[in-house]
């Protein structure tokens, strides 16, 4: 059964914005689909059922330890799931769960620094590949487009900090590349969180990026972009910028794996504004979970097993 979260200290709520709809959403309802289907067949071994509580930390390590705490302290959980972004998971797995001895899952944090967790206990597991593979990939990519002036937008969270140091251990390293990275804000963090608030505001940090006062004017021909859902309105905001300042469209605008759900939100942004022609400028880079022969797909997989 669905158990949900009623408590006043409202760590737990229905509300899973601003990650919720993109990220959160589809998650609880595959975990809800594997609940059914478990209880279904019997459950556990003694013929109890296996039941879930749903927790909305907002992206926020502080709400995410707070939450975690009740689960394991006060309802008695034996395990979790997520937190679903890498800078809580590691909060929570170092400061609750593993002295807990609870068993915790990660199911889209990508940070290298979550493997570190797995030993002593061996308590921390996770179903995806870390930013390594994902950096390599992503820096590959850009050097096969043969262009050379590429701008890469990463959100300032751990997630956008480790992805941003393993593409660059590429690109840093191309002496044909000109390479501009910069930091957007954290949504969690923003002054204001709205979708307008935050184009507004990644607009200006874009804009200040490609024409700094005083500075040497920068006009990528590749913008990557590290985040996650929130990277559709950076993404959009980028677009924004050029049209303003008159330039033309780069030749393409990439999305790392933790922005690909919202691909369609940007493409439905572009057609409400009349630019469908930049659609096909958008490509994303993300685990091949569907092509079992991939090797890449394979090493991945087997370090999730085998060193997490």
């Amino acid at each position: 059964r669905d158990v949900a979260c009623d408590w006043s200290s409202d760590v737990c709520s229905s509300d899973l914005e601003p990650f919720g709809t993109v990220i959160g959403r589809p998650i609880e309802n595959a975990v809800q689909l594997a609940v059914d289907d478990f209880n279904k067949a019997g459950g556990l071994p003694d013929g109890r059922k296996i039941a879930w509580i749903s927790c909305d930390s907002k992206g926020n390590a502080n709400v995410a330890r707070a939450a975690a705490t009740h689960l394991v302290d006060t309802v008695g959980v034996p395990a979790t799931l997520g937190p679903l972004f890498s800078e809580p998971f590691i909060d929570v797995a170092s400061s609750v769960t593993n002295p807990r001895d609870v068993l915790s899952f990660q199911p889209t944090g990508t940070s290298p620094q979550i493997g570190g967790l797995f030993l002593p206990k061996k308590l921390v597991w996770r179903n995806i590949a870390t930013d390594v593979y994902q950096g390599h990939a992503a820096g590959k990519w850009i050097q096969d487009t043969g262009l050379t002036k590429i701008l890469v937008l990463y959100k300032d969270d751990l997630y956008g900090a480790d992805l941003r140091s393993e593409v660059a251990k590429l690109l840093d390293a191309d002496d044909a590349l000109d390479v501009h990275y910069v930091k957007y804000t954290n949504p969690i963090a923003a002054a204001d969180p709205t979708p307008a608030g935050l184009g507004a505001e990644y607009g200006a940090t874009i804009q200040d990026a490609m024409r700094p006062a005083g500075g040497t004017e920068f006009d990528p021909e590749v913008v990557y972009i590290i985040g996650t859902n929130e990277g559709a309105i950076a993404a959009s905001a980028y677009f924004q910028v050029f049209q303003a300042l008159g330039l033309a469209a780069p030749a393409k605008i990439m999305l790392s794996h933790g922005a690909v759900p919202a691909m369609g939100d940007l493409a439905t942004q572009f057609e409400a504004n009349g630019l469908t022609q930049l659609i096909p400028l958008i490509d994303g880079v993300a685990p091949d979970i569907f092509d079992p022969t991939s090797t890449t797909y394979q090493i991945g997989r087997a370090s999730c097993r085998e060193r997490v």
